[in-house]
């Protein structure tokens, strides 16, 4: 009896040590199943996915993306460690460009070589801090775009606007073309002709090849200098065509009527002006050949003799009284338009600049008297010349000159002379036609209304042009070995080879001198 129950008692021992046993397991393995780690091999705490991925749709670089942004993955068990990017080839089939690496949002990824052309998408991953990963997310891509557009077509200049210091002009051409991106906008690039520096560099223009302008609150131009404008195409990618220039310079001012606006030239004028685009007329009256009268009022107009019986104050006197800015027309402006006129090739009879000679207008005493201009269209009128003719003996009477703007002058050489504002108290030697004259044959220097040089520097042409002795060029003759106090430039009906726009008389006139044959032209400065 004893034996059995000893057996019994070693038997419920086995089997509660077995129980035991087995129960053991069952709860290690239990408490293994609720381990965060397990559980995260089970998927139970794998990170979400980063979402709202922006990638762009249009890059111009091969060496790196665009710019990525998302929002993070999360995690609720060991947290969010770090991103991973790569990139992908969507064009040739999902192909890695890049393995994973680490990455924030906000950024580009670099050090690329990318193929123009070809879509690509980025790849992104969250990583917990238990080495988990999360799907990958993937961006709708971009498109590599290293072809700029076609530059913009002939630029044409509209009319100068009201706020002129403020707004440019509205430019017209033909649209660039781009086959990739597309165009995007057009940036524009002010610079000021007299020396070429810029104004405003490179920056987005309102509207496009029907119209595009440039405008700014405050001014950023300066009245009566001249600008042109060079414009460039930008596409969707971001590439930039290269410049169209404008041809035709502005002039940054609205000139009162029959007034032309003329661009600065260094070292005559640092700022452009406006000068009559006539010799001045008295308002009302036809004939200008009268005796002088304070009441009567000088004007620029086309119709009607010029003024002429003035003397050098009166003529101040009339200028002035134009207005605030007016006055009568100075050396240095005659030098700033004669110089500028002269380097146009369009105010030679060969169409080039230093060839037979420049235009010298009603010079040849036929009619023996000033003309008015009865019709601006004709460039001749009244001076029973034409083009046709031969340069010496007709085709040189033309009374227009072109300016390097677009503006067009009458009479500034011919028809009557005119008077300058300047004192002059230095004899500059022999007396020669202006192709002949230079600093040799010359040398002597003097001051002229606050420049000092010699007599070409102050009266003559930009250039030294070896020019036959029958027509000398057309520039005038330089009566330069004379100091009376006052002069007169441009010469008169009858000044035939001596006159041009760089005919000068130093001891023809007194300031107190009047006469039939000269007369004035005023200026407003800005």
């Amino acid at each position: 009896m004893y034996a059995f129950v000893r057996l019994l008692v070693i038997s419920k021992i086995i089997l509660l040590s077995h129980f035991l046993l087995l129960s053991g397991c069952y709860l290690r393995y239990s408490f293994e199943d609720l381990n965060p780690k397990n559980m995260n091999q089970a998927n139970s705490y794998k990170p979400t996915a980063p979402t709202s991925l922006e990638d762009g749709i249009w890059s111009n670089s091969t060496s790196q993306t665009p710019i990525l942004t998302f929002i993070g993955g999360t995690d609720n068990g060991s947290a969010i460690a770090r991103h991973e990017v790569k990139i992908i080839d969507h064009t040739n089939a999902d192909v890695d460009v890049t393995s994973f690496a680490t990455f924030e949002s906000n950024n580009p990824v670099t050090g690329l070589t990318l193929v123009n052309g070809v879509n690509y998408r980025f790849a992104v991953r969250a990583v917990d801090n238990a080495g988990n990963y999360s799907a990958e997310a993937v961006s709708d891509g971009w498109t590599v775009d290293t072809v700029a557009p076609t530059p913009p077509g002939v630029i044409s200049v509209g009319t100068v606007p009201t706020l002129y210091k403020r707004q440019t002009p509205e430019f017209t051409f033909s649209e660039s073309m781009d086959t990739a991106s597309g165009l995007s906008h057009y940036v524009i690039e002010i610079r000021k002709q007299s020396d070429n520096s810029v104004v405003k560099s490179y920056t987005t223009a309102t509207g496009n090849g029907a119209g595009l302008s440039y405008s700014e609150d405050a001014d950023f131009l300066t009245g009566v200098e001249t600008y042109y404008a060079n414009i460039k195409a930008v596409d969707v990618a971001g590439n930039q065509s290269t410049a169209t220039q404008e041809l035709t310079p502005w002039v940054a001012t609205i000139c009162p009527t029959n007034f032309i606006a003329i661009p600065a030239r260094s070292p005559y004028s640092s700022l452009g002006f406006c000068v009559a685009k006539f010799e001045m007329k008295i308002q009302g009256q036809s004939n200008g050949n009268i005796a002088y009268s304070a009441a009567n009022v000088a004007e620029s107009r086309p119709d009607g003799t010029p003024w002429v019986n003035v003397t050098r104050s009166q003529a101040i006197s009339e200028c002035q009284a134009l207005g605030a800015g007016y006055d009568l027309i100075t050396n240095a402006q005659w030098q700033t338009i004669a110089q500028n006129v002269e380097l146009k090739n369009t105010n030679w009879t060969s169409n080039s600049v230093g060839s037979e000679m420049m235009y010298r207008g009603h010079t040849d005493s036929y009619p023996l008297a000033a003309l008015d201009v009865s019709d601006t269209a004709d460039k001749y009128n009244g001076t029973s010349n034409t083009d046709a003719q031969v340069y010496g003996s007709g085709k040189e009477q033309r009374r227009t000159l072109d300016l390097s703007n677009g503006s067009e002058i009458w009479d500034l050489s011919g028809n009557v002379w005119e008077w300058s504002k300047d004192d002059i108290t230095t004899n500059f030697g022999t007396d020669n036609y202006w192709s002949q004259i230079t600093d040799v044959t010359n040398p002597i220097t003097g001051t002229v209304g606050g420049l000092t040089g010699t007599a070409k520097y102050l009266f003559g042409p930009t250039g030294t042009y070896a020019l036959g002795s029958t027509q000398y060029g057309g520039l005038g003759y330089g009566w330069i070995n004379y100091n009376a106090g006052a002069f007169g430039r441009g010469g008169g009906w009858n000044g035939d080879t001596n006159a041009g726009v760089f005919d000068v008389d130093l001891g023809g006139a007194t300031p107190t001198f009047s006469g039939s044959n000269l007369g004035f032209r005023c200026a407003l400065a800005p």
